[in-house]
């Protein structure tokens, strides 16, 4: 599978930084996951869970505030008030 480049930023920190499979955050509309080579586009983020699947087909879960979401074919970054993991 193809992996890209996730960065995740809060206020006081670089919470997450390193290469991915696939994420899923909640949108304004619901659930969406990001797959490598996704189409371009921005979005705001409802406070909510973010799963990060890596490419060792481990899952990492993380609570985040509201914020948006940049997404490019190999590069997507979050930014949010806070995160933590759960």
């Amino acid at each position: 599978m193809t992996t890209y480049y996730l960065e995740v930023i809060t206020r006081d920190r670089v919470f997450f930084e390193g290469q991915v499979d696939r994420i899923v955050a909640r949108g304004v509309e619901g659930e969406f996951a990001v797959l490598a080579n996704h189409s371009p586009m921005v979005t705001n983020l409802k406070a909510g869970a973010l799963r990060i699947f890596n490419p060792e087909k481990e899952v990492k879960e993380a609570s985040l505030s509201e914020g948006f979401i940049k997404v490019t074919p190999k590069h997507v970054i979050i930014m949010a008030d806070t995160a933590q993991w759960t």
